[in-house]
Parts: C-alpha cells; structure tokens; sequence
C-alpha cells in the first residue's frame, strides 16, 4: 500500500509531464515560433510540434490570434516551385510528432492588426477536436536566423 506522500508524488508527476509545455487534452505544444521577414512583412509562418501522448487521434481544427488571421496551410514541390495551399483541419496522430516546419504544413499570420517585430511575443490559440483549447505565446524571429 503506498503512502499519501507516494500518490502526490505520483499526480504530481502525471500533472507535469511534458515540462510546463502547453497543451491540450493528450496534446503538448513545442518549439513553437513565428517567422517574419525582415522589413515590411505582411505576414508571418508559424512552426510548432505538436507531441500527441494519447492513443486516440486528434485533429488541429482551428488557430487564432488577436495579431492577425490564423490559417492552416500545407506545402509541396510540384514542377520545381513550391507551392501552399490553405488546409481545413490537419490530423494528428497518436503517438507520434506532427511538425510545423518550412516547405511542411505550418500556420500563416496574416492581415495584422498591430505592427509586429522580431523580438515580440503572439498569443496563439489552438483548437484541437478532442482536446480542446490551448493559447500561449510564441515569439517572433527573423526569417533564416535558425
């Protein structure tokens, strides 16, 4: 029989797991940061991990900001250029890392509502499917400063 002190210990545990990232249901968020050109930019690409701990899959079915318009997009190669298109919803499977990375699926912040710079912080709120909502802040870098 384990003691009170094991069981706090053990919820404790169970509570952070992930180290204080965000999340959302069996959904932690990681590695997440805007993209901005360097003058004049009129929009920004979001990349981000989303670590899914869970047996059942989840879907990423919406993103916003009070920065901008928040929309899911996906990119590929076809006949030598790159090309994106704007995704509905994006699946994310259990047990695995769905990445949001250039030239993959990311997120685009565009039509601004207040000046942004590299240095500054955006809220982002996720909306997953099963696992609900989870807003936090992802600071703004320069593009190719990896």
């Amino acid at each position: 029989m384990k003691g009170p002190g094991v069981i706090l210990a053990l919820l404790l545990g169970a509570c952070t797991q992930g180290g204080g990232l965000p999340r959302s249901g069996d959904v932690l968020v990681a590695e997440a940061e805007w993209r901005i050109a360097p003058a004049a930019a009129t929009s920004a690409a979001g990349y981000l991990e989303l670590r899914h701990l869970g047996t059942l899959a989840d879907t990423l079915v919406a993103a916003r900001s009070d920065a901008g318009a928040v929309s899911i997009h996906s990119s590929r190669t076809e006949n030598g250029l790159m090309m994106m298109r704007p995704l509905e919803v994006l699946e994310i499977l259990p047990g695995r890392t769905t990445r949001l990375r250039s030239g993959e699926h990311h997120l685009m912040l565009e039509q601004f509502t207040r000046p942004l710079a590299v240095g500054d912080t955006v809220q982002l709120t996720l909306q997953l499917a099963r696992g609900g909502e989870v807003t936090f802040a992802m600071p703004i870098r320069m593009v190719g400063n990896d």
